[in-house]
């Protein structure tokens, strides 16, 4: 059996490619994206992460003293787990 791992970068991570026109305008390309870890399964024996991803590309323009803000990449999520028999894990003696 032949196990290949892949490194990925988790965070927020963003790539500005700026273009100055004659005018002093700016034009921005934003590639990027938001990816973390979001479980854990086991293949072959093997515990791996799933990995959770929000990817954004978009191309802005702006005039000298402007100023854009990218939002909407980080997203918070709550959970809680209960374990034990169904009807019964809440039942305290």
């Amino acid at each position: 059996m032949n196990t290949q791992f892949t490194y990925l970068d988790v965070g927020v991570n963003i790539d500005l490619t700026p273009r100055v026109h004659p005018n002093r305008d700016v034009s921005l390309k934003i590639e990027g994206g938001s990816f973390r870890t979001y479980n854990d399964v086991s293949i072959g024996g093997i515990t791996q992460p799933v990995i959770s991803q929000r990817v954004i590309e978009d191309d802005i323009r702006l005039k000298e003293g402007e100023v854009n803000i990218v939002g909407g990449l980080v997203q918070r999520t709550e959970s809680k787990t209960l374990e034990g028999w169904p009807g019964f894990a809440k039942l305290r003696c």
